[in-house]
Formats: structure tokens, sequence, C-alpha cells
């Protein structure tokens, strides 16, 4: 039983079912042979047609896609999104809660390490910085020891 041609594949066999339908085969016809040339040929027309597709496919996305913030640049590589289930300002909040006496951005990170390996890994130390000074002066969760000094981090203890 003959089903479908595949003779818009450059091929003239047609692909064959079993009177049960359990079985499919191709069986050649005499012009299923294709030369090197149609090969290549061939191979051309396809990379031509998917790099116009992309090409479509790129500038639909630059007009309806998402904007970009003029502060973000993708020369830099990939972007860094937050996969995380618990933001970062909360990852610092439960590091410091672990955290007996003072401690700076440093003792913070070694914590983070210690109880959140993957969460600590895409939060840089500035990030840990300017979590601490808002959990500071904003929301006054922590208490300032000693405020920052050249290359020397403040230093912050927990309330009691």
């Amino acid at each position: 039983m003959r089903v479908k041609s595949l003779s818009s594949f450059g091929f003239s066999s047609y692909l064959q079912i079993d009177k049960l339908g359990t079985e499919a085969y191709l069986v050649p016809h005499w012009r299923c042979f294709m030369t090197r040339q149609d090969y290549e040929q061939m191979k051309r027309d396809l990379r031509r047609d998917y790099e116009d597709k992309l090409g479509a496919l790129e500038k639909l996305w630059s007009v309806f896609g998402p904007k970009k913030s003029q502060s973000t640049d993708s020369s830099n590589g990939p972007s860094k999104a937050w996969d995380h289930e618990v933001s970062k300002r909360d990852a610092v909040r439960s590091a410091i809660k672990q955290i007996q006496g003072e401690f700076d951005i440093h003792r913070v990170r070694e914590e983070l390490l210690h109880t959140q390996p993957l969460v600590s890994k895409n939060i840089e130390d500035n990030q840990i910085s300017a979590i601490l000074s808002y959990l500071y002066t904003k929301k006054e969760e922590i208490e300032q020891v000693r405020k920052k000094s050249g290359k020397a981090p403040a230093r912050y203890k927990n309330k009691v």
C-alpha cells in the first residue's frame, strides 16, 4: 500500500505500510539516487531557508520581545537571571541570623557559602554590602558597629 511520496525531499521513494499498519518502510524508486552535486545544492538551500527564517524570527523578537533597559548591555554575556526560590535579601537575612557577634560582608559571604552555596555563587560582594546597608538604614534590623573606612568594610551586629 503506497501512502506518501517523498518527492518533496528530492527522493522518488514511497513510504510503504504493511496491511496491519504496524510496520512502515521506504521502497526506493529507480530515480531515488542523489549525486554529490544534488546533495550539496539541497544542503545550501536548507541553510539559506534556515537563515531566512532565523532572521525573520530575530526581527519579530526585536519588535515584539521585551525591551532592554538602557543600563543593560547584551555584549557582557548571558544575563544573570535570579532563578532561586529565596530572594537575595532573604538569603542574606537568614545568613546573618546564624552569625553570633559582629560581622562584615566577608563573614556573611562565609555563612552564605556554608548554608546556601548555590545562592551564594549568584550574589556579589557589593550586593551583600548594599543589602546590609539597606537592612541597617531602612529596615533597622541590624546595628552598625563601625562605618566603612577606605577598603575596610562596615561592621554590623544583630539587634538584641
